[in-house]
């Protein structure tokens, strides 16, 4: 699915009162190139994409975010987003990484902000809007918990020289034979937590507080074919430079929070939760 320019120009003329011409030559773009692209005789260009959507993000509007919340009014809970770097070409559910937080799958969020947080760094990225219906599918959902903790770090390779161990392997076994999976979102700022945690560094409770507090959301992973045949893509969100901007100061502020939540948790639970060893005892 493309972007949804020609409707995005409508919106951006009515919503800031001005005429079509006169929003091209606020972009830069010449009218002719313009409507050539909304009558459909020509794509839309990179460089117009930039700079329609800058112009609009700059005029205080927050088309992506406003279409979240249009979208989540229609779809609700079976509303996801994807955050892909270069875009995205066949769906499957080996597609990512064996090391993500559940192994391979097709992996999205709940809401737009994180999954846009995933890929603002990349000069090609953008969102995906989806509909996922989960109905006659079979899932697992994880929670903030020790259980959901263990798992990911078992999964990014963290819990090796505890693999045969029967709890580990009674919990992984909650995560296979299921179409898909629902748990908290562990960005890598919240897996730096996991990792003291599955260092000793840290005790369990110290790591699912400072974890619980940094909440970004859920995740969505899904892990079968038959999961990727609910999956219904809504809308594809266009990443313009100004608010790749707006989503950096947003990760930075968001270390910043993780790290001092961390210490808090620290100074308030030192002494009653387990370490890692003691887990596994």
């Amino acid at each position: 699915m493309d972007y949804s320019f020609v409707d995005d120009f409508t919106f951006v003329s009515d919503a800031l009162k001005i005429s079509g011409a006169s929003l091209c030559e606020r972009i830069g773009i010449s009218r002719s190139f313009v409507m050539s692209v909304l009558n459909g005789t020509h794509s839309v260009s990179p460089r117009l994409l930039e700079a329609f959507y800058s112009f609009a993000y700059q005029a205080g509007l927050r088309i992506n975010k406003g279409t979240e919340e249009i979208l989540l009014e229609l779809h609700d809970q079976n509303l996801c987003f994807h955050g892909s770097r270069n875009g995205l070409g066949q769906i499957l559910p080996d597609g990512s990484r064996k090391d993500c937080d559940f192994g391979a799958g097709f992996y999205l969020g709940t809401n737009y902000l994180q999954a846009a947080s995933f890929v603002f760094g990349s000069k090609t990225g953008s969102v995906y809007a989806f509909s996922f219906d989960k109905t006659g599918l079979k899932g697992s959902v994880f929670h903030c918990d020790l259980e959901w903790m263990l798992l990911v770090c078992y999964h990014r390779g963290k819990l090796n020289d505890y693999k045969e161990h029967p709890l580990l392997k009674q919990i992984v076994q909650k995560s296979e034979g299921v179409d898909y999976i629902i748990a908290p979102i562990a960005d890598n700022k919240m897996f730096q937590v996991m990792r003291q945690f599955g260092d000793g560094e840290i005790n369990s409770e110290e790591a699912l507080h400072a974890l619980s507090a940094s909440s970004l959301g859920e995740q969505v992973v899904l892990k079968t074919s038959q999961a990727i045949s609910h999956l219904q893509m809504l809308s594809h969100l266009y990443l313009c430079e100004e608010e790749k901007k707006s989503l950096r100061l947003h990760g930075e502020e968001r270390s910043k929070e993780v790290a001092t939540k961390l210490k808090l948790a620290k100074r308030e639970f030192r002494s009653s939760g387990k370490y890692i060893d003691e887990v596994f005892l």
